[in-house]
């Protein structure tokens, strides 16, 4: 049965994202790019990480989403659609990355040492407490302290660097 959702899902998945690619209106793409970041929302939650599910559902789906349809519609979408669009040979080129995309993905599979195994077989059964946010604070506290501190350092960092910025040329 769960290969049955993940087939759907990943369906889904390949669709809108083809949908954002081959749209021609901007905000349909940006919805196409909804639908395809929540379809990843289910494929991690058949994956049992509910947190990441959810994180992935407000970072993405909900607050950069909403920013890139802000900026699209404050943009004159229409006044561009005026113009028309030069001749550019999409399918060649989405064809090319794809056929590249589809070798690496076959020779990484192939140098895998998971390739003949299935969904449920796993080296180690999962706890029950995978994916949760207890797990996740946990792991992110004791064994990965120091790159989230070096993280929220770069992140301080780029604020303060953006605001320098917005001043010199406010001035």
């Amino acid at each position: 049965m769960t290969f049955l959702f993940f087939y759907l899902i990943a369906a889904v998945a390949v669709g809108s994202a083809l949908l954002v690619i081959f749209q021609r209106n901007q905000v349909y793409s940006a919805f196409s790019l909804i639908l395809s970041l929540m379809s990843l929302c289910g494929l991690y939650f058949l994956l049992y990480a509910q947190f990441i599910a959810v994180i992935q559902i407000v970072i993405y789906a909900g607050a950069v989403m909403v920013l890139f349809i802000f900026v699209i519609m404050l943009l004159n979408v229409q006044e561009e659609n005026r113009r028309g669009y030069r001749f550019i040979p999409r399918g060649a080129i989405v064809g090319a990355i794809s056929f590249v995309t589809l070798i690496m993905v076959s020779w990484l599979l192939s140098r895998s040492q998971f390739l003949g195994r299935g969904f449920q077989s796993r080296s180690q059964p999962l706890t029950p407490d995978f994916g949760s946010a207890e797990r996740i604070g946990e792991l992110l506290f004791t064994n990965y302290l120091f790159p989230f501190e070096v993280t929220s350092i770069l992140l301080l960092i780029a604020i303060v660097g953006a605001i320098l910025l917005a001043r010199r040329r406010g001035a």
